[in-house]
């Protein structure tokens, strides 16, 4: 959608009107074509061409000529007046071109130039150049019958062709460049040629008006600052200006500059684009010929005033013949001084007699011919004159007459040293007054340098049509006809500069090899031999050093080869090629390829003034073999997206300039509309109507603001008219004015309004991972980054701008993994794939990475761009869901369980406590050991209480609780459990480190995590291996204490040197696992066992404990051998114990007042009144909510606290604790519960309970609680 914008803005702006004509009509056109015919779009589409044309018979004549060329060729090229809308005509060239050459009827597109001027100025300077020759003759008529008596004739006609060579020099060809200004950003960005001719560095980055405003001249600057402020304000809206630029190169240039706003379809101004046109040379011509006129002007006063002179000498001689003797001495003075004119000049001149025989000839004949003057004469004039040419010009001679005395024409001759030059001769015959011829006078002058340049110009004009026809046919061209349309271009080529094969080759991705990707071989020759097709290329050679430095590589005879490449002369030589030329295929900064033309039958030295022609048909070859490329990666990716929206679960859409105009079924089937209906749709019609002011609201906060938010929740109005809620995510650039592309999920959340937790649930398992975006230019510097890109990496906007995309380097990947990309993206590729990047605070993120070349105009590589995201968030987003409904339906039944057991709990701790407070106030002969079995009691039900924890991990992100752990003492728990829940046939293996292995740590999360290594061990030997194995193997858990030293750190990133480690390693004989699944056996919800057999979250939960424990893992495994997990974690230091208690009291704090128990276990409430009573509270207990609010509201003002359980029948904790605030406002409650994550627990905590008391609680805990809130007021 938006290449075709940018497309239809580059057409408008071009200098050239583009159209396209079908069965004689125009169908499509471009801006420039509009205004070149003044008619609007509604007149100018369907009109048919005729009336565009001066007459009927004009227009018989480009359906004769040019529509019947392209019917033959596919191309065709004509000029013809153009009739505008207002009756005025102006002059055109039509260059046309068959959108399918096989079926004209397809269309043509045609390209019109107006040549009004460049016509204009050819017919003035073609009338200049007659006047000047018809002037030159009469001079030449003159001087040469006055060549005896008046030198000062011969002065005149060397001037004149003075003047003649200084003409032909004023007329140069016209350079175009076009630019285009940004108004969000305000930048400038320029053609290559607009650059030059401002003196603009290739990468010298971003300009901005006033930067452009440096290279004007300080005498137009400021004239032309206001004019530009002017359009840019709308008050000149034709900007047409003549200025000065200042060119360090070519010195002062005069511009001409033409441009006009551009916008978008609602009237939006948004950039302003234009051509700049050096018109320096059409001025000083322009100059040149007033001057010449004026300098003509004077030398034919001159002229006549000679003339009149002359007119009245011959009178006098005639009048006076008896002065014969003194006529004859002025006769030998005149020749004399005619001699001595003659012997000065810089043309060849002669005089000879009728029969030819050479009388005479000056200094520069005899250099020229290198010949002594004395030899030359009595010889003749035809011998000098080439053989092809002797008959042409002695008819030319014998022509002349008294009536037609002078004639001029153009000869060969060879010089002695073979060499054949072009000469022009201007000849007069002398006859007296009978008419007799008496001789013949010869003036002549080299021309080849003249006839060379002419040949030039006419085969740089051709050549340049040439390649105008194979831009118009890339342009045209499909994905299916590109190869049949580059091997056309390969064949107009190679015709055109007479060679016998031209080809295309591509390099490989390591540039290790040349693939030909396209051929064209002349009729005669067959193609060349497979020996060709794939070259190696070997960076060394002089050849292929040629081209990596840009350079053209023309071989005319294999003999300029140096001895240093004999390889590849014997490959060209056994290939039988006798000349070639090798051009670069550059795209961007990078040699992609190389064009080539070669002959196989005779050596060709290569016209000099087609190597640069070459070199830009190569240019062009090389851009539109990449846009193939990209194209068809574009194609794809469009196609891979288009299949990912249509099968997420969640509603996908696309914004531009504030409409919907993209969105999956999935967005249908949420709004009731169909995929038709919402195309260009209102997204604001479906708001519901209190939803209308309050997201308008929000929209003009965020503009304000510059920052559009992230989600929205707002209710809509189906098509059917039911109300549902939804929540839309945003990814958009930072500082969006709504008219920018929006990018939105839609998930209906109508559903979740019900339970606020169950709404975050759900919103955590489709969560939208953020897309981070980066700009930076061809050196990888950061321009840019969006908001995501901050969040995501950490960095702020002012850290990561100047910076390169190195800051995110996390040392995971190898050099060469870096050098790939960046071969990649520099070679105009794009490169995609997964990688691991940091965080500024240290944290590891793996995203899936799309880093693209951006291209200026001409295909230049101006900077990259790149989109990273979270890849485990896009596929597994509907895993995700299911799977937290799977742990929502755990975790409701783990609380009922955790609630149950942390009771029954509650009721052994309190009565050991109350066993332990007996046993002190009594004297017993064995009073130490009953004490040793209270105390292994107490152990285990604290250990009964971590596995209820475990439990309750299962379904809840559980509070890390960090304590000193001894690791030998963790595995040695863990191997008990295995002992009695492994199959049999699993052996076990433990191997203790040295005691301690003291880390500093959640114990129940450390047990939790070599738990579940050791499962997936014992799967991997068991329920993963086919039926035909032998089922079991060995489970081997080893500890070990390592420093890390700087070879330690090498091999594992993720290590601080110079502190020690804790390694426990875990080691199968099963089944392995596989490289292709090795790098992601750590992603949430990923399992290579069946369905009903893992969830895939036992290793994501590993990796997060052992990283949340600032520790890492790797892993060690080989297919059918086995595997190895070896987790690190840092060895306690005192620093990290600090503050930690390792004694616990059994003191329980006392106390006094009235303390109501309100709990329906009996064991509880039996318990509670047992410690406290012993901690000196009077105890008023209830079995029930009810009796309790009955007995509170009688005893209210002796009642100090009350201790209320959360899970009661009949009456909640929940209702009750509402019934004694609106009883005691200030009433001071401690809450009981055994699942302080129940939502109903996490409600009554909300609605302000005075404190939480996890069950089950020891007498020492249950009376600090008490002291805290009752003395402390917590």
């Amino acid at each position: 959608m938006n290449s075709d914008k940018h497309l239809t803005t580059i057409f408008d702006t071009l200098p050239h009107g583009i159209g396209l004509i079908k069965n004689r009509r125009i169908i499509w056109h471009n801006r420039k074509l509009e205004e070149l015919l003044g008619y609007s779009t509604e007149t100018v589409i369907g009109t048919d061409v005729l009336p565009i044309y001066e007459s009927k018979e004009e227009y018989n004549r480009i359906e004769r000529e040019f529509y019947k060329s392209i019917h033959q060729t596919g191309k065709g090229q004509i000029r013809t007046r153009v009739k505008k809308k207002d009756g005025s005509f102006f002059h055109a060239c039509f260059l046309g071109s068959a959108v399918n050459p096989s079926n004209i009827e397809d269309g043509i597109v045609v390209i019109v130039t107006d040549v009004t001027e460049e016509t204009k100025l050819n017919d003035e300077l073609k009338s200049t150049i007659e006047k000047l020759e018809a002037s030159k003759n009469e001079h030449q008529a003159q001087s040469m019958a006055l060549l005896m008596a008046q030198d000062e004739l011969w002065q005149t006609q060397a001037e004149l062709q003075k003047i003649r060579k200084n003409l032909e020099r004023a007329q140069v060809r016209a350079l175009l460049g076009t630019w285009e200004c940004d108004l969000v950003t305000g930048i400038f960005e320029g053609s290559e040629e607009a650059m030059r001719l401002f003196s603009i560095k290739k990468n010298s980055g971003p300009m901005d008006f006033e930067s452009i405003l440096t290279h004007v001249a300080g005498e137009d600057r400021e004239r032309q600052r206001i004019s530009f402020n002017r359009l840019l304000h709308g008050e000149n809206p034709d900007y047409n200006e003549i200025y000065t630029v200042i060119n360090p190169e070519d010195g002062r240039r005069i511009i001409h500059s033409v441009a006009e706003l551009v916008h978008n379809e609602y009237g939006d101004t948004i950039k302003i684009s234009g051509t700049v046109q050096d018109i320096t040379r059409i001025m000083q011509a322009e100059q040149t010929i007033t001057l010449q006129n004026q300098e003509l002007q004077e030398l034919n006063i001159q002229l006549n005033t000679t003339i009149k002179e002359l007119e009245a000498t011959n009178e006098e001689f005639e009048a006076q013949n008896e002065e014969l003797i003194a006529a004859n001495q002025e006769l030998e003075r005149t020749e004399h001084r005619y001699r001595s004119v003659v012997e000065d000049q810089t043309e060849l001149i002669g005089r000879s007699r009728p029969n030819g025989a050479i009388t005479f000839v000056n200094e520069a004949y005899c250099r020229y011919f290198n010949v002594e003057c004395q030899t030359v004469t009595g010889t003749f004039f035809s011998p000098r004159v080439h053989e092809d040419d002797t008959d042409r010009v002695a008819k030319i001679i014998h022509s002349l007459s008294p009536e037609n005395r002078v004639s001029d024409f153009e000869s060969r001759t060879i010089l002695e040293n073979g060499e054949t030059r072009w000469l022009q001769w201007t000849v007069r015959a002398i006859f007296n007054k009978a008419g007799v011829l008496i001789e013949y006078q010869y003036v002549g002058r080299d021309i080849t340098d003249l006839k060379k340049s002419q040949l030039n110009l006419q085969y740089k004009s051709e050549f340049e049509r040439l390649i105008t026809a194979i831009s118009a046919g890339f342009i045209t061209t499909t994905a299916e006809n590109f190869e049949p349309e580059l091997t056309k271009a390969l064949q107009d080529v190679g015709l055109f500069t007479g060679v016998d094969r031209a080809y295309i080759y591509l390099f490989n991705e390591d540039f290790s090899k040349a693939l030909c990707t396209a051929e064209w071989t002349a009729g005669k020759t067959a193609s060349d031999p497979a020996m060709l097709r794939e070259l190696p290329v070997e960076h060394q050679t002089w050849w292929y050093k040629k081209l990596n430095s840009g350079e053209i590589c023309n071989i005319p005879s294999l003999e300029v080869i140096p001895d240093s490449t004999a390889e590849f002369y014997l490959r060209l030589h056994e290939a039988g090629i006798k000349s070639l030329v090798d051009i670069p295929l550059i795209y961007g900064e990078n040699m992609i390829g190389y064009m080539g033309l070669c002959t196989l039958h005779e050596e060709k030295i290569f016209f000099a003034g087609a190597i640069p022609l070459l070199q830009n048909v190569a240019n062009i070859i090389a851009g539109v073999l990449t846009r193939h490329k990209m194209e068809k990666a574009l194609q794809l990716s469009e196609e891979r997206f288009r299949s990912m929206a249509d099968n997420i679960r969640d509603g996908l859409s696309i914004i531009e300039n504030g409409r919907l105009v993209y969105s999956n079924s999935r967005v249908s089937e949420i709004t009731g509309y169909s995929h038709e209906e919402l195309r260009n749709f209102n997204i604001g019609d479906i708001y519901a109507p209190e939803e209308k002011e309050r997201i308008r609201h929000i929209y003009i906060e965020s503009i304000k603001s510059g920052s559009p938010p992230r989600e929205l929740e707002f209710w809509i109005i189906r098509k059917d008219g039911e109300r549902r809620c939804i929540l839309n995510r945003y990814s958009g650039k930072k500082g969006s004015d709504w008219n920018s592309d929006q990018y939105i999920i839609t998930t209906d959340v109508t559903e979740k309004k019900d339970s606020e937790a169950e709404m975050k649930r759900l919103a955590t398992a489709v969560e939208q991972a953020a897309e981070d975006i980066i700009l930076t230019d061809t050196e990888g510097n950061i321009q840019y980054v969006n908001p995501a890109f901050e969040k995501t990496t950490g960095y702020s906007r002012d850290e990561a701008l100047g910076k390169n995309p190195r800051i995110l380097k996390s040392g995971r990947h190898e050099e060469g993994f870096y050098k790939n990309l960046w071969d990649t993206i520099s070679t105009g590729l794009t490169w995609t794939g997964k990688i691991i990047n940091k965080r500024k605070d240290g944290e590891f993120i793996t995203q899936d990475a799309n880093i693209s070349p951006i291209r200026n105009q001409l295909g230049h590589i101006m900077g990259y761009v790149s989109v990273k995201r979270d890849i485990s968030e896009q596929v597994q987003m509907e895993a995700q869901l299911l799977q937290a409904q799977k742990m929502e339906a755990i975790g409701t039944l783990v609380g009922g369980l955790a609630h149950d057991f942390n009771n029954i709990l509650g009721g052994i701790l309190g009565s050991i406590d109350m066993l332990n407070m007996l046993l002190r106030k009594e004297t017993l002969s064995s009073g130490d050991k009953i004490r040793k079995y209270i105390d292994t009691a107490r152990d285990a039900s604290f250990r009964a209480t971590d596995m209820i924890k475990q439990l309750l991990t299962l379904s809840r992100k559980h509070d890390i609780q960090f304590a000193p752990v001894d690791l030998n003492y963790s595995v040695k728990h863990v191997m008990k459990i295995c002992q009695n829940s492994f199959p049999k046939n699993v052996e076990l293996h433990t191997e203790y480190g040295p005691s301690p292995m003291r880390a500093f740590a959640d114990p129940t999360q450390i047990e939790q995590v070599i738990l579940n290594l050791c499962v997936n061990a014992s799967h991997a030997m068991t329920i993963m291996r086919d039926d035909n194995e032998k089922q079991g193997g060995k489970l081997t858990v080893s500890l070990r204490k390592l420093q890390a030293d700087h070879h330690f750190c090498k091999m594992h990133p993720d290590a601080t040197e110079g502190i020690s480690y804790m390694m426990v390693s875990v080691t199968d004989t099963g089944v392995g696992i596989y490289a292709a699944v090795k790098d992601r056996i750590f992603d949430p919800f990923f399992t290579t066992k069946d369905k009903d057999m893992g969830t895939g979250l036992g290793l994501a939960m590993v990796y997060n404990i052992v990283k949340q424990h600032g520790g890492f893992i790797d892993v060690l495994s080989e297919p059918k051998v086995g595997s190895t997990f070896n987790i690190y974690l840092p060895e306690m230091t005192d620093r990290m114990g600090k503050g930690i208690s390792t004694a616990t009291s059994h003191e329980m704090i006392p106390g006094s007042g009235t303390i109501l128990v309100i709990d329906d276990e009996e064991v509880m409430r039996t318990v509670a009144e047992g410690i406290l009573m012993e901690a000196g509270y009077r105890v008023i207990l209830a079995e029930s909510g009810k009796t309790g609010l009955s007995l509170f509201k009688r005893h209210k003002k002796e009642i100090r606290a009350v201790i209320l359980d959360m899970s009661m029948p009949v009456m909640s904790g929940l209702e009750v604790f509402q019934s004694l605030k609106n009883i005691v406002p200030e009433v001071k409650v401690l809450l009981a519960s055994g699942y302080k994550q129940d939502e109903r627990v996490q409600k009554v905590i909300d609605l302000g309970v005075t404190a939480f008391l996890q069950k089950p609680y020891s007498g020492r805990t249950l009376t600090e609680k008490l002291h805290e809130i009752l003395e402390n007021g917590a």
